[in-house]
């Protein structure tokens, strides 16, 4: 009868455009709050961000779960990072790079320069928090397979503590040749270095390779274990890695 036909027929109507606002949504840009310890990030997400009309994958405007459970530890073992140096790869919104900044390490993010604008802008957003710490963070444009000894001197990246990155590995968008010759250049150039990296294992993409490619450089490559993780933000698919150069090598 009518009485039940409107009802429903509002409630079809409402459903619709709930649907649609949402598709419509979808990929617009917001912001987002991550508590880390006792930090508190503000980060500007752009899940299908645009350059010069043509799209970027989705990966670079997105905080992705592997970059959270790294930020996790490194809060965790704050006292091994205050005060220290470090070199962000494939920074996306900077939201690892600027957790560490704010934890008081003096941090350059790096990534492709149409990537960088949406770095800054979070880094802007979070610069009282990374004043406070002490720390600092800047960003630099960085090409993973032009990259020589010269390019990181004249960058003053020859001479840092920790190569930071997350999700690095990806079969299809990054290439794992350049990713682990530039990792194996910057811990040549800085000797003490130590390479945090957290990588999400997905299907078919191609890990594994990147861990026979660190190996076959003379790297170590070892798992952090789970006990030395945040209790709380760890997840059996998701794996924090430590890569360095043996003494002596």
């Amino acid at each position: 009868d009518l009485l039940t036909f409107l009802p429903l027929s509002l409630y079809l109507i409402v459903s619709f455009f709930l649907a649609t606002r949402s598709y419509l949504l979808k990929d617009m840009p917001f912001e987002s709050e991550h508590e880390i310890g006792d930090i508190t990030l503000k980060i500007t997400q752009r899940p299908e961000e645009t350059v010069d009309g043509s799209k970027l994958n989705g990966n670079s405007g997105t905080v992705w779960d592997a970059s959270l459970v790294l930020a996790h530890y490194m809060s965790h073992a704050s006292k091994g990072f205050v005060n220290k140096s470090a070199l962000e790869l494939g920074c996306g919104t900077g939201i690892l790079g600027i957790h560490a900044a704010a934890l008081g390490m003096k941090v350059v993010l790096s990534d492709y320069e149409e990537v960088l604008a949406l770095t800054r802008e979070n880094i802007e957003k979070n610069c009282d928090l990374i004043t406070k710490s002490g720390g600092t963070a800047s960003t630099t444009t960085l090409q993973w397979e032009n990259t020589t000894k010269e390019v990181l001197q004249q960058s003053n990246l020859t001479n840092i503590d920790f190569i930071i990155g997350s999700d690095l590995v990806c079969a299809g968008l990054y290439q794992a040749t350049p990713l682990v010759n530039l990792i194996h250049l910057l811990l040549q150039c800085s000797t003490s270095a130590t390479c945090l990296l957290a990588h999400e294992l997905r299907a078919n993409d191609r890990f594994q390779e990147f861990i026979d490619a660190v190996r076959s450089l003379g790297m170590r490559i070892s798992k952090v274990p789970n006990d030395e993780l945040h209790p709380q933000f760890q997840c059996e698919d998701i794996a924090v890695l430590k890569i360095f150069v043996p003494a002596g090598n």
